[in-house]
């Protein structure tokens, strides 16, 4: 970009001594993001800074789907050392706000169990304890120890968990 963009774009900024961010003082939609137009094309400014001041393009195809993580949190930042293209993915696992970027960071389940690999389970993207499974099973089949289950005209061969019934882990036959 021209020596004269970039003065154009610097016009709308007022930096932050203390946290270093490029506040954009020109337009901020409801959103808190800042917009600016390049080569009379509309856009946001902090996409608009990265291009002027670093040099990235969002004209590809592969850059419009790749999202502007602002690492400062400040949503009207514009500094472009402040800037990361990240994956819609990350930048949702990053957030500070969304149940996806809050749920990524837990690290034991809400009964205190620690997400190690040996004691998570993913079932449809979520985490699972395998210790809470493994209790919430033991206590499933001693409330319902000496009884058949049935659906239907079909006997039932697993618990709610997927365990399958066998004398062993049910107490059916005389054990415990």
């Amino acid at each position: 970009m021209n020596v004269l963009e970039q003065e154009r774009f610097m016009a709308k900024i007022e930096i932050d001594s203390q946290s270093g961010c490029w506040n954009w003082m020109g337009f901020v939609d409801s959103k808190g993001y800042g917009h600016y137009r390049i080569d009379n094309k509309p856009g946001s400014a902090h996409r608009a800074a990265l291009t002027i001041f670093k040099g990235v393009s969002f004209r590809c195809t592969n850059r419009k789907l790749a999202q502007v993580d602002h690492l400062c949190r400040n949503r009207s930042c514009v500094n472009p050392d402040h800037l990361k293209i990240v994956t819609a993915q990350q930048n949702l696992l990053r957030s500070e706000i969304t149940i996806a970027g809050i749920n990524a960071r837990k690290t034991h389940c809400p009964k205190g169990h620690e997400y190690s690999e040996e004691n998570t389970m993913v079932d449809g993207g979520s985490r699972l304890c395998r210790e809470c499974c493994r209790i919430r099973c033991l206590k499933y089949s001693r409330r319902n120890r000496g009884t058949l289950r049935r659906i239907g005209n079909w006997h039932m061969t697993h618990c709610s968990n997927g365990h399958r019934f066998t004398k062993e882990n049910t107490g059916v036959g005389g054990g415990r």
